[in-house]
């Protein structure tokens, strides 16, 4: 019996031995794995976000900050933004400086002396109006002239230039009448002539009136406008093709927002004075007559009931 006990405790100890190196080796396995799980052996950086300044802009290509262009600006702090042209004060709206633009603020604009705008800030100003009579408040950048009740009497200035007015325009008219008579017997034949005064009442009616803010359009002007003819409307402005490649980058899955942010930039080099003629203009040049009808009779429509 004790040598059977004894094989026993024999045979244990040598089943101890042999298995003790594949623990080892197990236990060193299941430490290395839950290092791994609970993060301690995590050697990936993680992308630094950098945080540019007021004045600044980010560089994609340098992966750092640098300072705005000239004629624009960056008010806050920010994170991989560009910085936004500054506005511009046209004189064709009655606008002039009141500060200047600055790499960390906006150029402000107000309205010239003798010219109004109910609230700023404005787009465009309004010319302030002359009394007759009395004046009851004084044209004010933000106010329009308050005039008084008309003094009594002034009705007797007004009948001789109605009558001026009237003989004036009989004198006018007899001279466009006469004019036509001869030129009726003329070397042309009447055909011609007709076709003449035609083309000239079309042209007259057509043309599209200057300093008109399209801003509040460049949607509606996007919608019937291929891209590819904004494109080629902002390449023949002076807007280099890097430029235009960059602009139409910002929203490459949305072709109507790329010919709005190039309206954008094409409605700022044209400027408020020339950009409502030149658009009508252009548009007309590329064969796009349906495109260029309906738009100014939009624009035109909604400028006259403001």
């Amino acid at each position: 019996m004790k040598k059977i006990i004894v094989s026993k405790f024999t045979l244990l100890f040598f089943c101890t031995l042999c298995c003790a190196p594949c623990w080892a080796e197990r236990t060193a396995g299941l430490n290395h794995r839950f290092r791994r799980q609970d993060g301690s052996n995590r050697n990936k950086e993680q992308p630094v976000e950098i945080r540019c300044s007021k004045g600044e802009q980010f560089n994609n290509i340098k992966n750092e900050c640098e300072p705005c262009p000239e004629d624009t600006y960056m008010e806050d702090e920010h994170i991989g933004e560009k910085c936004l042209n500054c506005d511009k004060c046209e004189a064709a709206a009655l606008l002039e400086e009141e500060s200047q633009c600055t790499k960390t603020q906006n150029r402000k604009c107000r309205c010239q002396e003798h010219s109004y705008c109910p609230s700023p800030p404005c787009k465009q100003c309004h010319r302030c109006k002359t009394c007759e009579g009395r004046v009851a408040q004084t044209c004010t950048r933000t106010n329009d002239t308050v005039c008084g009740e008309r003094v009594a009497g002034s009705t007797s200035v007004i009948a001789p230039v109605i009558i001026t007015c009237i003989v004036l325009l009989l004198i006018v008219g007899i001279g466009i009448l006469w004019k036509k008579r001869l030129y009726c017997f003329g070397n042309r034949n009447k055909r011609e002539h007709q076709n003449m005064e035609q083309e000239n009442r079309e042209n007259l009616l057509n043309a599209p009136e200057p300093g008109v803010n399209l801003e509040p359009f460049l949607y509606q002007i996007a919608d019937r406008v291929e891209l590819k003819y904004i494109k080629q409307l902002a390449l023949e402005s002076g807007i280099t093709p890097a430029r235009v490649q960059m602009i139409m980058l910002n929203d490459q899955h949305d072709a109507r927002e790329q010919g709005v942010n190039l309206l954008k930039e094409w409605n700022q080099r044209r400027g408020l004075a020339n950009a409502f003629p030149d658009l009508i203009e252009q548009l007309r040049k590329m064969k796009l007559n349906k495109a260029a009808d309906e738009l100014q009779s939009i624009i035109e429509k909604h400028h006259s009931s403001i």
